[in-house]
């Protein structure tokens, strides 16, 4: 058991708990786990941080998130969504290899972090082999941060006598992989990302629907 013990001393702490905020208070943490918040703490041998004049919150929940896109911050600021989906997951998402997925993700997660959310969701959809999920996950787990992991689907501009992505169901295979080799990580569950009755056949979408409830995972899709 981790007894070391941090002290962050001074801030204002919003506790969303019964004490309500305390304009200015300590936060003693004890291995990972915060287990007193009071003013005016006195504890021997802890690692003292000065947190006056900050305001420490609980951490934040991104519920929705492309991380694999932090490569790509501010370039479709200006688009339209149409323009979106054709330079996006047309152009430039089908150039992504696993390790440019592995960096941004990383990236991404870290700034998460930095900004006070600990908690993320990310929706990744950029992932043509396994190899790419594989990268993306290695970088959650790399950042620290609590992270459930949605496997998606990549949305390219189908090729002459090829089947367009709204017409595939969810690889279920590699969501099962996914699920299996990450089984009782603390920070991280695998989920499925799917297309919806918005963005595919009705057929895919019962499909999708079907496969999530079938191995006990969450479904999360766009709906415009």
């Amino acid at each position: 058991m981790n007894t070391e013990r941090t002290l962050i001393r001074g801030a204002t702490v919003i506790t969303m708990d019964a004490q309500g905020d305390l304009p200015v208070a300590d936060i003693l943490v004890t291995g990972d786990r915060i287990t007193e918040i009071a003013p005016g703490l006195v504890v021997d041998g802890a690692q003292v941080v000065d947190a006056s004049g900050c305001i420490a919150i609980p951490g934040l929940v991104n519920a929705h998130m492309h991380t694999w896109q932090t490569a790509l911050r501010g370039v479709a600021a200006n688009w339209t969504l149409l323009q979106y989906f054709q330079h996006m997951h047309a152009g430039l998402a089908t150039v992504f290899t696993p390790d440019d997925l592995h960096i941004a993700t990383l990236v991404g997660a870290l700034n998460q972090l930095n900004g006070g959310t600990t908690t993320l969701v990310d929706w990744c959809h950029n992932n043509p082999t396994p190899a790419h999920s594989d990268a993306a996950v290695a970088a959650l787990l790399q950042s620290g941060i609590r992270a459930a992991f949605f496997h998606g689907t990549p949305k390219p501009d189908p090729r002459p006598g090829e089947t367009p992505f709204w017409e595939r169901p969810h690889p279920r295979a590699e969501v099962e992989r996914l699920v299996q080799a990450h089984a009782g990580q603390a920070l991280l569950s695998i989920h499925a990302a799917v297309l919806g009755p918005h963005y595919s056949t009705l057929e895919v979408a019962l499909h999708d629907f079907r496969m999530a409830q079938e191995l006990g995972i969450i479904a999360s899709l766009h709906q415009g």
